[in-house]
């Protein structure tokens, strides 16, 4: 078990790590120099050369600082292309940082190879040797390592077991003969076989339907207790984040926005990017401005919220986000005093949990409500909203960063 420590760890995009020899042995054209010879410039290098000079300096990881203490599972969620892959490939060692470091119970990785950091990682594809059986894919380290046939084989059955592998019919298959879940399970054994002191988990899921991926995350969760063994799992799932993950960490950018519980995050972002990424369905960010004459914030529209006395810290005219949780709404008849009026867009059903979702115009904008299914809806109809003022959340639209609310009541 180890603690891992990213301090200001800094990446760009260098074209020249993910260039292919393919590209290196395209075919020559026609074009000659001074002396006659053909020129050894080949196909595609002005369109190479001239998307080079436009991401080269592309920044992958922000000065990134992040600690996973020592036995805990961090996942890390973001959207697509905000650098999650990348800060596992940085933590492993297969990727250098152009600046900062990444330390081991505070020792100083630089130089070490992922070898020397006894790093286990299992990848979205699985990375499984194609031409292995599955128990020589699990046994391959040790084989590596120049152990004993039968002390291998011993090693593979032990680990098989405890994945819940079928010894005798699975771990004679390659793996083209085996499911997407049998694979992510010899992915897994592999790594575990390793006896790695860090796990790195990259979407090893995505490629699962639902009710393998939902088994596989029991299963893992389970390994992940019983070993104690330090892990960052890379998710863009947030069931699966909150499953498998002691913390969240949020990402944007090559930026740690936020870390903490799910109940942390979700009950108290910092930002509008924390409030919307968490949370099904997400939150309604509803744009708004205040109105210093009347103390309310509104949209010109649908939007009429009443703030308290206390507003000295908002600008007449500011331009602000307004938060509502889905499940902090209620809907109620259209005339009901205190309520913000408007009409149901259309609703979604959530048969597993029973409820629904009611998408309420309040025109030009939408709230959604999570109410519960037998509630009766009517697309097109009048209705009223009204929800719990402590359950407002507010962000300024410039910056997007969370703004104190002040002690409120519905318009």
């Amino acid at each position: 078990m180890v603690m891992v420590r990213l301090h200001r760890v800094t990446t760009r995009y260098d074209p020249g790590q993910y260039r292919s020899q393919a590209a290196m042995n395209r075919p020559t054209f026609g074009a000659r120099g001074p002396d006659g010879a053909a020129s050894r410039r080949t196909l595609g290098d002005t369109d190479a050369a001239s998307t080079a000079e436009k991401v080269v300096g592309e920044t992958i990881l922000d000065e990134l600082s992040l600690t996973i203490l020592d036995g805990e599972t961090l996942s890390i969620v973001g959207p697509s292309g905000c650098g999650k892959s990348t800060l596992l490939r940085v933590t492993a060692g297969l990727l250098p940082p152009t600046a900062g470091e990444v330390y081991f119970d505070g020792q100083p990785m630089s130089g070490r190879s992922p070898r020397d950091r006894r790093i286990g990682m299992v990848f979205q594809n699985y990375a499984l040797y194609p031409h292995m059986a599955a128990g020589d894919n699990i046994g391959f380290f040790w084989r590596l390592k120049g152990r004993r046939a039968r002390e291998v084989s011993q090693k593979v059955r032990e680990t098989a077991a405890l994945m819940g592998m079928d010894v005798t019919t699975l771990l004679g298959r390659l793996p083209r003969r085996l499911s997407g879940g049998e694979q992510q399970r010899v992915a897994v054994a592999r790594c575990l076989s390793r006896d790695p002191a860090v796990f790195l988990l990259d979407e090893p899921f995505s490629n699962l339907d639902a009710h393998l991926r939902e088994r596989s995350r029991r299963q893992v969760k389970k390994l992940l207790m019983k070993f104690a063994v330090t892990t960052i799992f890379v998710t863009h799932d947030q069931q699966e984040a909150t499953a498998l993950g002691d913390r969240i960490a949020v990402m944007r950018q090559g930026k740690i926005v936020q870390v903490g519980t799910f109940r942390e995050l979700y009950e108290d972002p910092q930002d509008s990017f924390v409030a919307g990424f968490l949370g099904d369905p997400p939150i309604s960010l509803l744009a708004c401005y205040f109105d210093g004459s009347s103390r309310k914030l509104t949209d010109g529209g649908g939007l009429d919220v009443a703030l308290g006395r206390s507003t000295s810290q908002f600008i007449d005219g500011q331009q602000l986000l307004l938060g509502l949780r889905p499940d902090r709404i209620q809907l109620a008849p259209a005339r009901e005093a205190g309520t913000m009026r408007g009409h149901i867009s259309h609703c979604e059903p959530r048969i597993a949990d029973r409820t629904k979702i009611v998408y309420v115009s309040l025109a030009p904008q939408l709230v959604a409500a999570k109410v519960p299914f037998d509630t009766a809806t009517v697309t097109g109809e009048a209705v009223g909203i009204r929800f719990d003022p402590e359950a407002l959340l507010l962000f300024d639209a410039e910056t997007h960063r969370r703004l104190p609310l002040p002690y409120q009541a519905n318009a």
